[in-house]
């Protein structure tokens, strides 16, 4: 094989090679696909005040701003306390097709009481981990007794449905 390159394809290639950069476009363009980050309904989730050892209930609606369909990750992420949050139901975990919504639920569970509860839900394309959506979740305790309720191991009552849910 027979190439003959002249200095500026050696050097076009050679910046190819060894550049940390991406290449962008062909006609030296600086059109660099951005992830795009899901649209939430809310900022921000305050729940209630809760007895401890109570639950409350509330929902997020998320919209897939992309053009294609996407599935997405959810986490609860540390700012204090955030054992008190979990998500219960995540109907983004599978695929949501482009401008279309879903839901994720999250439960305040508080274990303590006269205190301050905060976390961040983290919403971001399985594919895409960089483009992030973040919602605040607040809650506090009260001292309120709380009406006995037993559930099995490994569920939490959440008072506002009377019912006992899966934690975690």
């Amino acid at each position: 094989m027979n190439l003959n390159l002249n200095k500026r394809h050696t050097a076009l290639l050679a910046a190819m090679m060894f550049s940390a950069a991406p290449l962008v476009g062909c006609g030296g363009s600086d059109d660099v696909v951005q992830p795009v980050a899901p649209k939430a309904s809310v900022s921000a989730v305050s729940f209630k005040d809760m007895p401890a050892d109570a639950g409350s209930i509330q929902s997020v609606t998320v919209t897939n701003t992309d053009s294609t369909a996407k599935a997405f990750n959810v986490a609860v992420t540390s700012t204090s306390q955030t054992g008190a949050f979990h998500v219960i139901d995540n109907s983004c975990a599978s695929s949501v097709p482009a401008g279309q919504t879903c839901a994720i639920s999250v439960v305040f569970f508080p274990a303590a009481t006269l205190t301050s509860y905060s976390a961040n839900l983290a919403i971001s394309p399985l594919d895409e981990p960089t483009a992030v959506t973040t919602v605040a979740l607040t809650g506090n305790t009260t001292s309120e007794a709380q009406p006995i309720q037993t559930c099995a191991a490994g569920l939490v009552y959440v008072s506002s449905w009377g019912v006992c849910l899966i934690a975690g």
